[in-house]
């Protein structure tokens, strides 16, 4: 807001009146004041509430043309909604990972999960979409008109528009739930006009004067504005005062063209060559202007190009500052639009595409790509738009957010792109990247059609290996990964060498491949290729996903601190680049969280999980999401919420369902979301049915999905066709040396002959189980399977001689006795007295004993079957809440506060 306006309490009071309705609309033509008045009544209804003890939040959101794109509005306006909130509830969270991970979840389901978020809580929010009358889309008009029928009472919308939207107007207004505002309410009486006149545009007007504009503009804002800056330079005001007639738009032309002469010759060079920014700032300016000088005369007076800005708005030519910084600014919307005819008018168009080829090349050389893109298209120049997409593409795929990819796009012409074969290619792999496969395969088959119209050359021959690669991931999604894995190697080979961050993209593609198929030596050797490839040449995002793709395969391994490390290796990779992409690493905190949950480190392994999943969002591929979800779920069902995890198996199965997804992220969801239900009680899930006389071959693809339908049988008594699933599982999965699968086998198998009546077989199989688990210390393997487990392994422990697994089985069973007794009382273990403020966690104290014994982290971590990187965490913890700086102090405090004896 500016620091004087004209205060209008009659039309606040009627903003205030209607702040427990639905929605308020404030619909007029351009130029009376919408935005301002919104802004006003933000402030005032903030400062009114403080003093009555009640919080407003608020919340503002420009429409553009853009966003008719129903998938960048609802991403905005869910994330105004999360702006307007308090930052630790973390509201539409759930909604903005949906979002961002494919367009294809119904706007619905997604706007529900966030209708919930909020209806949980109890502040009040003020949400404001201004310019609305851009949306030109049927999509987002129904995203809104669902939310106004369906939205939280405390939250009430505002929206400003130059028209009447496509929205259920009648029956607010016939259910009062509508609060409306005017041309006819907004216009300015005679005393506003008087305020505006001489004390905000300081002009020194008798009332009569005053009086006869405001009849001739009846009213109108801009329209007064308009006459008020040509009155400053007017010579004789009565005589223009009656003369100043006609409508609104002939008006406004008019007082255009005078205000515009009314200026010196530099500003109105500048105002009209300036018009076809978006943003300004100085240094753009003076590079559209070509001020070679740096300098622009006003009124004889030579001023520096940044301070032309101060005087633009201190001269109301309709200047709006970008930031409390004021460094970019922009013009209001309808002078940017005249300002842009008059340019239209005067120049022509090869002047007008130079000045766009002089923002394009600004924006290029000071990295602003999509804004450079934005003005080199509209030079007609579209091999420099194809250069400009061709050289930032895959640098902004391997070092930014992935999303990015999904709106790179945006600025071009949906003709642009076909004509081009590298745009097409581009789309497609933003398209795949959200398993959106139909529409990739569309764009890569109108990129081979502009292959086969031009001339052979070493470029066509790299996009066909560029097609190549997205197809291989296309047909690895459907699960023909022999044809995935040629489409690969082709790839490779016609790629250039030098072209690194494609290389990388191939090698991640090549070896997720041959992980998909089972084959772990090829997976895991192309993988190190990658990484060392990957690091050595900064393609960052594919780097860190071949790491994340190598940790998996040693958990699958049963090779669980390898996988940590990997993953911590990665993530200390990754920090040491400034500026690293905020997104790549929610797939490293959510594969952490794997392993620590498997440790049974449930508290570090939750806030691993809330990190990655919150800065998801910035990565937004669908796989990736739903094996979060599978985690989290995991958690959940350990932390005895069994509901919660089934609604967050509910939210990855609408994922999986409505996208491309590979067969890792289906066959984990799938198996999941069937070991929650049959925890449940559940016998009807046709995931866990099992055929004895299927054909299926027990193939890594559906080894895990495999693996629940023997749980399944067991369940359900038929432990003979159990024992020979479980068989075939176990040849297999020796073969192929997946020890971490091997556990779970002979867990079941264990937990089979048990019932079968078999104890010396049962405790043959824990047996085998345990000697392949201890060295990495697996936890909640075993406390996942609940009493029957802890029976037979008490059992197993109390009846076998002694042996190096002992202590390894007295402490799943101490597990045991701990989750009974936190899952029973809800209290830690471990009671602490009331003087310490924040009390130790169960794990803390254990981590505190382990101290006081004189053990080093190594030791612990050993002994907790944990990483040292988790004891170092809740040492640090453990100092915070104790307020010591060492070991040796904590241990003293601990028993000052009787902690610890």
């Amino acid at each position: 807001m500016r620091p004087v306006i004209v205060h209008r309490p009659r039309l606040l009071e009627k903003l205030d009146a209607g702040l427990y309705r639905s929605l308020t609309l404030i619909s007029a033509p351009a130029g009376f004041g919408k935005t301002t008045l919104a802004a006003e009544w933000l402030k005032h209804i903030s400062l009114k509430n403080q003093h009555a003890g009640i919080e407003i939040n608020r919340s503002w959101l420009s429409i553009d043309e853009q966003d008719n794109d129903s998938t960048r509005f609802l991403e905005y306006f869910i994330t105004t909604i999360r702006n307007c909130s308090q930052p630790d509830l973390d509201l539409g969270s759930t909604a903005l990972n949906m979002i961002q991970s494919s367009q294809q979840i119904p706007h619905e389901t997604i706007l529900t999960s966030l209708i919930n978020d909020i209806t949980s809580n109890n502040m009040k929010m003020v949400v404001v979409l201004d310019d609305y009358h851009m949306i030109d889309s049927r999509t987002v008009d129904q995203i809104l008109s669902f939310w106004i029928n369906n939205a939280p009472p405390q939250v009430h919308l505002v929206i400003l528009t130059r028209e009447d939207p496509q929205l259920p107007i009648a029956r607010l207004r016939a259910k009062d739930q509508l609060t409306e505002l005017r041309a006819t309410d907004l216009r300015l009486t005679n005393m506003e006009s008087d305020r505006f006149l001489n004390i905000v545009m300081e002009l020194k007007l008798e009332s009569e004067q005053i009086s006869k504009l405001e009849q001739r503009t009846e009213g109108w804002i801009a329209g007064l504005q308009m006459a008020g800056l040509y009155i400053r330079e007017c010579s004789n005001v009565d005589h223009f005062i009656e003369k100043f007639s006609g409508t609104n738009r002939y008006i406004l032309d008019y007082l255009l063209e005078e205000v515009l002469a009314g200026q010196s010759p530099e500003i109105q060079r500048f105002l009209l060559h300036t018009s076809v920014l978006r943003k300004l700032s100085a240094p753009l300016c003076d590079a559209v202007l070509e001020n070679k000088t740096n300098k622009i005369n006003l009124s004889n007076h030579e001023i520096q190009p940044t301070s032309i800005f101060d005087y633009l708005d201190k001269a109301n030519l309709f200047l709006v500052a970008l930031g409390d910084d004021r460094i970019w600014y922009r013009y209001h919307y309808l002078f940017a639009d005249l300002l842009k005819a008059r340019l239209h008018k005067t120049f022509s168009k090869n002047e007008i595409s130079n000045l766009h080829k002089r923002a394009a090349n600004w924006h290029e050389q000071n990295g602003s790509i999509y804004e450079a893109i934005h003005h080199a298209s509209l030079t007609s120049d579209n091999e420099w738009v194809e250069r400009l997409i061709e050289q930032n593409y895959m640098d902004i795929l391997q070092r930014s957010d992935s999303r990015s990819v999904r709106y790179f796009g945006a600025e071009l012409s949906r003709e642009l792109v076909f004509k081009r074969p590298l745009l097409c290619v581009y789309e497609a792999m933003g398209r795949s990247w959200i398993g959106a496969l139909d529409d990739a395969d569309f764009y890569l088959s109108r990129a081979e059609e502009g292959i086969e119209r031009a001339d052979k050359s070493p470029e066509t021959a790299a996009i066909k290996g560029h097609i190549a690669y997205i197809r291989s991931r296309i047909t690895a999604m459907r699960g023909d990964y022999k044809q995935a894995e040629a489409l690969c190697l082709y790839a490779k080979e016609h790629t250039p060498s030098d072209d690194y961050a494609l290389v990388v993209a191939i090698g991640v593609m090549l070896g997720y491949v041959y992980f998909l198929d089972g084959d772990f030596a090829n997976a895991s050797e192309t993988l190190k290729e990658t990484i060392n490839l990957g690091v050595n040449n900064g393609a960052i995002n594919s780097t860190v996903g071949a790491y994340c793709v190598l940790a998996r395969l040693h958990t699958i391994r049963g090779e669980l601190h390898k996988a940590y490390d990997l993953y911590q290796e990665a993530y200390e990779y990754l920090t040491a680049i400034e500026g690293f992409p905020k997104g790549t690493v929610s797939i490293l905190e959510t594969g952490k969280a794997e392993i620590l949950y498997e440790w049974n480190d449930l508290e570090v392994a939750r806030t691993h999980l809330d990190r990655g999943i919150k800065s998801m969002m910035y990565w937004s591929k669908t796989d990736d999401i739903v094996l979060a979800y599978t985690t989290l779920a995991k958690v959940q069902q350990a932390e005895s919420d069994l509901s919660g995890a089934l609604e967050t198996m509910d939210d990855a199965s609408r994922l999986v369902e409505a996208n491309g997804v590979f067969s890792e992220s289906r066959t984990v969801a799938n198996s999941i979301r069937a070991n929650l239900l049959l925890k449940q009680g559940s016998s009807t899930s046709k995931t866990i049915e099992y055929d004895p006389e299927s054909s299926d071959t027990l193939d890594f693809e559906n080894e895990l999905v495999s693996i629940t339908k023997a749980k399944y049988l067991l369940s359900h008594d038929e432990v003979h066709r159990c024992l020979d699933l479980l068989a075939r599982l176990e040849g297999n999965a020796e073969t192929n040396k997946r020890k971490g699968r091997l556990v779970q086998i002979y867990i079941l198998k264990a937990l089979a002959m048990k019932q079968a009546g078999d104890s010396k077989q049962a405790y043959f199989a824990l047996a085998k189980s345990l000697s392949l688990a201890e060295p990495e210390g697996y936890l909640r393997v075993y406390l996942d399977e609940g009493q029957p487990l802890k029976e037979l392994l008490s059992d197993w422990e109390a009846e076998s001689s002694a042996s190096s697994l002992h202590d390894y089985a007295r402490r799943i069973l101490a597990e045991f006795e701990n989750q009974n007794v936190t899952s029973t009382t809800k209290l830690p273990t471990h009671q602490t007295p009331i003087s310490l403020i924040e009390p130790l966690s169960p794990r803390e104290t254990e981590v505190l004993q382990q101290i006081a014994t004189g053990k080093t982290n190594q030791e612990i971590a050993r002994h907790l079957y944990v990483s040292p990187g988790t004891i170092k965490a809740h040492t640090s913890s453990i100092y915070r809440k104790l307020e010591v700086a060492n070991r040796t102090e904590s241990v003293a405090r601990a028993r000052e506060l009787q902690i610890l004896s």
